[in-house]
């Protein structure tokens, strides 16, 4: 009876034991597995997760100063936007390291796949900022800088030589030279209000200011048939001046309607 009793009770704690071993051991694991689950979440995911962030407020940050230059050509605006994409090189230096313990092959794609991505949004930026505040940020503007305003320099150089000349008493000797230099004055005043309402137009697009022109160029073009009808009655140097001037305003006539037509489009 007494073995009996002391074979139960050795039974019993040995069960208990198994039990409770098996015990221990499934919190060991679950702890084992609680453990590496944080330490992900702590050293990998938590700071994956941060890093994502960072970049998405840091592009739109380049963004925003790059709009600021745009508007303002703040030089602050270009160092700051310089200052974020370094931020950027950074944090995706940060992200190139995490990726190594990534568990989904995928996500390492799209992270090279991002890494190309930015460096052409960091060159199309800097297009853009290159551009901006420039004659090349309205094609318009750039005609009227680069071709328009160069001979119209030019033409206003040779019609107030012309005049200069003949009020120095060193025009020609046949006509009728006060009307020769009311002809002279009405083309060059034409051509200066006329240059000032191209310039008028491109800044605000406002359709008055190309009427204003056209009204101007029509005189303009009459006043000159009118100069050009008495080029025997000028100097040797006033008709240099005058074939110069002719010359520039052939080429100066063809650039308002393309200005105007690329502004307006």
């Amino acid at each position: 009876m007494n073995l009996k009793i002391s074979g139960r009770l050795i039974s019993g704690f040995a069960a208990m034991g198994v039990i409770l071993t098996i015990a221990v051991g499934v919190t060991i694991w679950k702890v084992s597995y609680i453990n590496k689950t944080m330490t992900r979440m702590v050293e990998l995911r938590m700071p994956t997760a941060a890093a994502s962030s960072n970049l998405d407020k840091d592009i739109f940050a380049t963004l925003a100063n790059l709009r600021g230059y745009m508007l303002t050509g703040a030089g602050k605006f270009k160092k700051q936007r310089a200052e974020v994409w370094n931020d950027i090189d950074l944090t995706v230096v940060k992200m190139d390291k995490l990726s190594k313990s990534w568990t989904n092959p995928k996500n390492v794609e799209e992270l090279q796949a991002l890494k190309g991505l930015f460096e052409e949004f960091r060159v199309a930026q800097k297009r853009v900022e290159d551009i901006a505040r420039t004659p090349r940020e309205q094609p318009a503007t750039l005609i009227l800088v680069t071709q328009a305003a160069p001979r119209a320099t030019v033409m206003v150089k040779d019609i107030s030589r012309m005049i200069d000349l003949e009020l120095q008493g060193k025009g020609g000797k046949g006509g009728e030279r006060v009307q020769i230099l009311g002809m002279m004055a009405d083309t060059r005043g034409t051509l200066g209000l006329g240059l000032a309402n191209i310039r008028a137009y491109l800044l605000t697009g406002e359709d008055k200011f190309a009427r204003k022109f056209e009204t101007l160029w029509k005189k303009n073009t009459r006043r000159f048939g009118d100069l050009s009808r008495q080029t025997a009655n000028l100097s040797a140097e006033q008709r240099a001046a005058f074939n110069e001037f002719a010359a520039n305003r052939r080429e100066f006539s063809q650039l308002p309607r393309k200005m105007f037509e690329i502004r307006g489009s």
